[in-house]
């Protein structure tokens, strides 16, 4: 039996049974007790042995190390077993400290540290996971001498991830630990994180070579495949020994990927000159890419003024019907008139190449609706490039029923469903489930747009997961349409879904492929649409100089049909207020001037109040339009509004103005008062407590916001005494429940004032056992009708409409139902009961607001999330204020998920 007193102190560290201050002692120890490496070395053949096939069940649990047996080794000494297994020999090369690293590595990733930044072959173990044959040794010598950053990669690339993460996460802030933190995420299969980490990493230095190869495995990994090309390509001409030759294979990979994006994107080309006259597509590509073969020809054939085109265009309308099993594209030739398509070809022809002005387009359906059933294939067409498929659905389901064409008929369906009800009604749900359901490949690029409806309503609706799921679903689908432009949009879309969820370095890399893919004759729109929400991204992180790079001009090409876009002038003037760079200022003007027809020119007016706070002309003109437009309902006009009042706010704060702050925010008259709000990186704060007016203004930045206390301790201070305090949080404070210690009496003021209960007969009812029709909301235990209420609602009964009317005369009401908190939506959060016979369930935001509440009820949502407040910066939007609106004396609600049992 060994006599080293310090055996069970090792086993005790194997264990994890060691204190950290600990740890580094028992590795030191080891490092040159020959007699402990000796028993290692036993432990390390027996768990060869236990690691056969035959024992697989009894090597599946870990058992402690008995002192007499010794039969396991230290955790860090399993590298040593990799390579006992393995009977290549390995080829150690000798580093300064002792530290011998195999000839080839083990991890794709790059870490920074001296010993692993030199190129090593990468050697990858088929079917095992990919660790290398470190020594306890070395890792100990790493340890002692302070060598952290040598440590991590050690550990990392041994298979010691919990302890590389975490001496990775207290490594001093750089850019360099920005890089490995991305090596140990990707270690650790976690490439969104890597992704995170890589971009901060080239932030804070573009040239770091590690952080760039690191983002660019982690974009391969996502199936981001032209930010990973990008990474790799730039890396393969840094004459790196080495690494360069290995970047150069990875984008000679990606570039194969690549090829048929490019043949797409030519292949794209050649349908636009087919449409317009050119040569006609192979029956070949009809397999490449069959709905832009379907799409370019019916333009084609739209435009065809002879009998001998469409007899051209005859051969691949063939090629189509036989791919898709229907006769649509040969009847489409079949029943076209060259004579009523001679005498509207060329205005029909502005529509296709997006040059036709409003006037032209209107005269141009009036013309063809004139001409009856011959131009009917044109009319169908037109209101589709007109944008008017949706409000015209019927008329579009009459022009093309006859012809019984799925191209149609799944169009027609689309475009009714999205007439029928809005957008984030969750009646449309059923409707767009079952057509994807009965959706064929055949027809992918109509499957996508129902699957991307989808996506988009259950981002509305508070389920990201399932947006995400059906966005994903939709890039495929758009995908095998061979259609580069919608899988464009279905990436802009999830980035947004990113953004929305906070996942930035997602978003920012979905927004770099699109750009990389809209590069050159790509849609312009949708590559200006990525560019800014690029630019917003670097707005909310505070990068100004990425914000600058990548916000468009304000003005696009004569080319680019693009609109004005309110997001990109609020970039463009929100960098110019934090730089106050005259560059940025010139640019912004630019952008005000591009968009003074937006919200009957009250956001050029704010926004050129908001990059000249010192201009008292400015600041008249802004305050004039606020006062002019005060009750307005346009959507456009209260986000003007509302940006104005926060750049009013936020200027009084910067000039210690608190009385000011206080009259702006319209907060009570009298007693103890909280008003806060943020504008860009700047928090304003304004009390008044029982000896005056206080207040502060300060930076904090976004990323900070969720975490930072918005209140200081001072203001807090300030408030000691108050019988109750009113804070008038906007957004997005508005619904923090940390804004003010609990100790304190306070309570959210309402978006409107809240109403006193009106003397009569007390009458309380509760709302219970709802059962919406979404699988996805267990079923909540009947709740115990009490003495208390009036009138209990459960079941079938308790839906929409029955608990508003309900509402209506109560006094008190308890509503024990699911809440569903959503992310994008003026509705911000709902209460599922069950549905009404038109089969609506969700009890919504604006639906409530819409109601009177006669009696000022106490309102109590027992439901998760009830409160959640939506992320709009122009208005306060939750179901507590659209009760309050209603005409609820209060309402009781919290903003997290609570368990049934505690409700």
């Amino acid at each position: 039996m060994p006599e080293c007193p310090h055996l069970e102190r090792t086993t005790a560290y194997y264990d994890g049974g060691l204190a950290p201050e600990a740890e580094a002692d028992a590795v030191a120890h080891l490092a040159d007790c020959t007699e402990c490496q000796t028993v290692l070395g036993d432990a390390v053949g027996i768990d060869a042995v236990l690691a056969q096939p035959r024992s697989a069940v009894i090597t599946a649990r870990r058992r402690r190390w008995p002192i007499a047996a010794g039969v396991l080794a230290l955790a860090a000494a399993v590298a040593v077993f990799v390579a006992t297994r393995n009977p290549k020999p390995a080829h150690p090369t000798q580093v300064a400290y002792q530290l011998e690293l195999p000839r080839e590595r083990a991890l794709e990733a790059r870490f920074t540290g001296d010993r692993f930044a030199p190129h090593r072959a990468l050697g990858v173990l088929r079917g095992d996971k990919a660790r290398e044959a470190i020594s306890i040794a070395s890792i100990a010598e790493l340890e002692n001498r302070g060598d952290t950053r040598d440590l991590v990669a050690a550990l990392a690339a041994s298979g010691d991830l919990a302890r590389a993460e975490e001496l990775a996460h207290k490594l001093p802030a750089s850019a360099s630990t920005e890089a490995d933190r991305a090596a140990v995420a990707l270690a650790a299969g976690d490439p969104e994180r890597a992704l995170a980490h890589a971009y901060h990493a080239l932030d804070l230095d573009p040239e770091l070579a590690a952080a760039r190869w690191n983002l660019g495995l982690a974009a391969r990994a996502l199936g981001l495949v032209r930010v990973a090309h990008a990474a790799f390509e730039k890396l393969a001409t840094r004459g790196e020994p080495g690494w360069s030759d290995e970047a150069r294979r990875q984008a000679a990979v990606l570039a194969g990927e690549l090829a048929t994006a490019r043949e797409l994107a030519e292949f794209d080309r050649r349908g636009a000159a087919m449409a317009i006259g050119g040569a006609p597509l192979a029956a070949t590509d009809v397999a490449r890419a069959p709905a832009v073969v379907r799409s370019k020809l019916y333009d084609a054939v739209r435009l065809a003024t002879t009998r001998a085109r469409l007899d051209e265009l005859r051969p691949l309308a063939r090629a189509l019907d036989d791919a898709a099993g229907t006769r649509g594209a040969t009847a489409m030739i079949d029943r076209a008139n060259p004579v009523a398509h001679a005498k509207f070809a060329a205005a029909y022809h502005t529509l296709v190449a997006w040059t036709a002005t409003s006037e032209q387009t209107t005269a141009l359906l009036a013309g063809l609706r004139a001409a009856g059933r011959p131009a009917h294939d044109l009319l169908a067409g037109a209101l589709n490039l007109s944008g008017q498929a949706t409000a015209r659905w019927q008329e579009l389901r009459t022009i093309t029923a006859p012809w019984k064409d799925p191209w149609f008929t799944l169009q027609v369906e689309r475009e009714r469903i999205r007439a029928t009800w809005p957008d984030e009604d969750l009646r449309r749900e059923p409707a767009l489930t079952a057509a994807l359901a009965a959706c064929l490949p055949a027809w992918s690029l109509r499957c996508g747009t129902f699957a991307l409806d989808l996506a988009t309503l259950h981002g509305a609706t508070g389920r990201e997961d399932l947006a995400d799921q059906h966005a994903k679903r939709a890039l495929e689908q758009f995908r095998g349409a061979g259609s580069l432009a919608y899988v464009d949009t279905a990436r802009a879309f999830l980035a947004e879904l990113h953004r929305r969820r906070g996942r930035n370095a997602l978003a920012r890399a979905e927004l770099d492929e699109v750009i990389a893919s809209t590069a050159g004759d790509g849609d312009c729109r949708i590559r200006r649409y990525a560019q800014i929400g690029h630019a917003t991204l670097a707005v909310v992180d505070g990068d100004w100089a990425l914000a600058r790079a990548m916000l468009p001009p304000a003005t696009p090409p004569a080319s680019c049909q693009a609109v004005p876009d309110p997001q990109g002038l609020a970039v463009a003037v929100d960098l110019a207020r934090a730089s106050g760079h005259e560059t940025d200022r010139a640019i912004a003007r630019d952008w005000i001037d591009a968009s003074k027809d937006l919200a009957r020119g009250g956001l050029a007016i704010v926004a050129t109040a908001r990059i000249a706070p010192a201009d008292a002309a400015a600041q008249t003109t802004m305050e004039g339009w606020l006062a002019n437009t005060r009750g307005e309902l346009d959507s456009m006009v209260a986000a003007a509004r509302t940006w104005g009042l926060t750049t009013q706010i936020a200027d009084a704060g910067a000039r210690a103005d608190w009385t000011r702050v206080l009259a702006l925010a319209t907060a009570p008259a009298a007693g103890c008062v909280v008003v806060a709000s943020v504008d860009d990186d700047w928090v304003t704060v304004a009390v008044r407590g029982m000896t005056g007016v206080a207040g502060s203004h300060r930076a904090i930045a976004r990323a900070q916001l969720a975490t930072t206390p918005i209140v200081t301790p001072e203001l807090v201070t300030a408030l000691a005494g108050c019988p109750e305090v009113i804070v008038v949080a906007r957004p997005p404070l508005h619904g923090r429940a940390d804004l003010l210690p609990a100790e304190l009496p306070w309570v959210f003021a309402g978006d409107t004032p809240a109403v006193p209960q009106p003397a009569g007969t007390p009458r309380a009812i509760e709302v219970v056992d709802a059962r919406p029709p979404d699988s996805n909301l267990p079923p909540l235990p009947p709740g115990v009708t009490g003495a208390k209420f009036e009138l209990s609602i459960s079941a079938q009964a308790a839906t929409p409409r029955r608990v508003l009317a309900a509402l209506a005369e109560a006094t008190y009401a308890e509503l024990h139902v699911h809440g569903i908190a959503t992310s994008n939506t003026g509705d911000t959060a709902y209460l599922a009961l069950s549905p009404d016979p038109d089969g609506a369930f969700a009890l919504r935001a604006d639906t409530v607001r819409a109601t009177r509440l006669a009696r000022a009820p106490l309102v109590v949502l027992a439901a998760c999330r009830a409160a959640a407040v939506a992320p709009y910066l122009r208005t306060r939007w939750s179901l507590p204020d659209a009760f309050i609106a209603a005409g609820a004396s209060a309402v009781i609600a919290v903003d997290v998920p609570i368990p049934d049992a505690s409700a």
